[in-house]
């Protein structure tokens, strides 16, 4: 009994640094994303925004969310070594009413290349955009910037079988995003 106690201190004290360490992460400012070069030095920033961001609750910093969009926005969009596509049936997701959901989808993909530099995989990192999307979409409620949308919630139903199909029939119709 006593071990199984101890066990369970143990993990609630790990569990409470890691929740301490992401309510302290800070967005990046005053980054300049001008030249090729610019980039590199923020490629462990993206994943760390990304993953603070999929842990945090819109209506939580709300102002820290906007920063954070705005710098995973920009950092997409002119990065040489990322390749984003955005498959033409994205924009049918109301991405346009729901940024939230694009940054996501594009911060997704973005940290899947970052991770898997030896052989990026155009349909592994589509589904990495979309679980991102998806625990954007699942974690934000209707008034907090997301708008309900039903194609979303049937990509969000499909097993991870379905899902990883349903790239690869549209692997043809992505379009590189950004540059």
């Amino acid at each position: 009994m006593k071990q199984i106690w101890l066990s369970f201190l143990t993990f609630a004290m790990l569990a409470l640094c890691v929740i301490a360490k992401a309510q302290d992460y800070q967005p990046p400012h005053d980054y300049s994303l001008k030249f090729g070069i610019d980039y590199a030095p923020y490629e462990q920033d993206v994943i760390k925004t990304l993953n603070w961001l999929e842990t945090r609750p819109l209506d939580k910093d709300p102002e820290k969310h906007k920063d954070a969009y705005r710098f995973l926005f920009q950092w997409v969009n002119g990065a040489p070594n990322v390749h984003v596509q955005i498959y033409s049936e994205m924009m049918n997701l109301k991405v346009e009413k729901n940024f939230p959901l694009l940054v996501f989808y594009m911060a997704g993909w973005s940290r899947y290349e970052l991770t898997h530099t030896d052989k990026p995989d155009t349909i592994q990192a589509c589904l990495a955009g979309l679980q991102s999307l998806f625990i954007a979409y699942k974690g934000y409620k209707a008034g907090q910037g997301i708008l309900k949308d039903k194609k979303v919630e049937k990509l969000m139903a499909m097993n991870s079988q379905e899902l990883q199909q349903w790239a690869e029939e549209r692997k043809n119709n992505f379009v590189k995003g950004g540059k």
